[in-house]
């Protein structure tokens, strides 16, 4: 969970540094990346799921995000 008290913000989702017209940098202000991470906890399995086994390509994911 991220909080951030911001008073304005925008928010564009890519990858690699900001790219500003130069207007808005002679106007000032915070430009930067605020890099996130997805990791996982683990697996699991619902209760009432058919198959109790996690199959093998989720299994991989999960190993890849941890």
């Amino acid at each position: 969970m991220v909080a951030l008290a911001l008073a304005e913000a925008s928010v564009k989702a890519r990858s690699g540094l900001p790219i500003d017209d130069d207007v808005d940098i002679e106007n000032g202000g915070w430009a930067g990346v605020l890099s996130l991470r997805l990791v996982t906890t683990g697996l699991v399995t619902a209760a009432d799921a058919v198959e109790q086994q996690s199959p093998a390509d989720v299994l991989a994911r999960a190993q890849q995000l941890t």
